[in-house]
């Protein structure tokens, strides 16, 4: 696997778009103090994983990016990214076998920086998996900075065990074991943060179990009792039909009986219709017997009238009858005769 370039922009003193194409032949990059070479190792220290901004030569993740001059505004995004080649193919977990692989790192101000790979994004981990396990053991980077050999000389037996460790690659594994370990730790802290929440849901489950089964029972005792008013209501339904069946059965026979009633009252009516002219004519022929009969009373009335005139008049003879008799019987008393006479003469 082989670095074929480097790309940088917003990153230190790279203000502007910056591609490095490493041909083969080339072994250094030379330059003036201030041109840039320790941005570049920087960068490429950066890319592969390092997260200690100190080791880099900045306080904060912001020093990374390009903080402006007088002539060029300050960037707001350091990138990163190389390009590895290898003819025997190059295999990143989890996506396969590529030819060509790109690595690139992007950090945001005000946030925290990414990780892609052949424009994916991935993890910092797996990035960091990929530089570490990829390459060849003959043909691995190492950067060794200013100052580095001489420190190597004065290492501990330690110390050159863990560089000798790191270079034989034991050191990404220790990584992952202690990375496993840290995993399992906080797979096991998190199950005893979960044991009293699952006892509570055990409770809860067991609760719901008898909820569950009460309720199967009510949904059993409903279907019977459904069953019952269904049977209830069918018996109910027979006999009101049989019922309505009877109540219809008189009914048809009240309306013939009310059709015959009506058809003898309307005979009835005829009837009284008949007599009412009937009666009309005995009142009239009443009234004209009565009107005779007023007639007839009031010429028996003149004539009783007539009669007592008659029979008065015949009383008076008599009486006068009877007077003379008594002046011719009585002649002594003459002049007491002659006041009675005067006295009835008066009253008739």
């Amino acid at each position: 696997m082989r670095l074929t370039k480097l790309y940088l922009n917003g990153f230190k003193s790279f203000a502007e778009p910056t591609h490095l194409i490493f041909e083969r032949g080339i072994t250094a990059i030379v330059g003036p103090n201030g041109s840039g070479k320790s941005n570049i190792v920087d960068a490429i220290k950066w890319i592969m994983g390092e997260r200690r901004i100190k080791n880099l030569r900045g306080s904060v993740a912001e020093d990374l990016i390009f903080a402006g001059n007088d002539n060029v505004r300050r960037s707001n995004i350091a990138e990163v990214g190389v390009l590895f080649e290898d003819e025997n193919e190059i295999e990143v977990l989890g996506k396969g076998k590529f030819s060509t692989v790109e690595v690139k790192r992007v950090l945001y101000r005000g946030e925290r920086s990414f990780f892609y790979i052949n424009n994916s994004r991935v993890l910092e981990k797996e990035a960091e998996y990929f530089f570490n396990t990829s390459a060849k053991l003959s043909k691995r980077y190492a950067i060794v900075e200013q100052g580095e050999v001489e420190a190597i000389a004065l290492m501990s037996p330690r110390e050159i065990a863990r560089m000798i460790m790191d270079a034989a690659q034991v050191g990404v594994f220790l990584q992952n074991k202690v990375d496993a370990e840290a995993e399992l730790a906080d797979v096991r802290r998190r199950l005893e943060e979960i044991d009293p929440y699952l006892s509570e849901k055990k409770l809860i489950r067991d609760k719901l179990a008898l909820e569950v089964e009460k309720k199967l029972k009510y949904q059993e005792l409903e279907i019977s009792v459904k069953r019952l008013m269904v049977g209830i209501n069918l018996r109910k339904y027979k006999e009101l039909k049989a019922e309505l069946d009877s109540i219809t059965e008189r009914k048809e026979k009240l309306l013939l009986e009310i059709q015959s009633k009506k058809a003898e009252s309307e005979m009835i009516n005829n009837n009284l219709i008949e007599i009412g002219r009937e009666l009309n004519d005995v009142i009239q022929k009443y009234e004209d017997v009565s009107h005779e009969k007023g007639e007839v009373e009031k010429k028996l009335l003149e004539t009783n009238l007539k009669m007592k005139g008659h029979e008065r008049e015949k009383n008076d003879y008599e009486t006068c009858g009877n007077y003379i008799y008594c002046i011719k019987s009585h002649c002594v008393n003459g002049l007491q005769t002659k006041c009675y006479f005067t006295y009835a003469v008066r009253v008739r």
